[in-house]
């Protein structure tokens, strides 16, 4: 594994790794909204 991905050695992976994505839903009575993190970086 000579190239890795992450910057203080937490959670290193391959660079070839697709990454890590969440998805966050937050509802109420009257509203709904959701959001997908890759990385920790990018909101899509």
């Amino acid at each position: 594994m000579d190239e890795l991905r992450g910057g203080s050695g937490a959670g290193l992976r391959p660079a070839d790794s697709p990454g890590i994505r969440v998805l966050g839903i937050e509802t109420s009575c009257d509203e709904t909204a959701a959001a997908v993190v890759v990385d920790a970086a990018e909101v899509l």
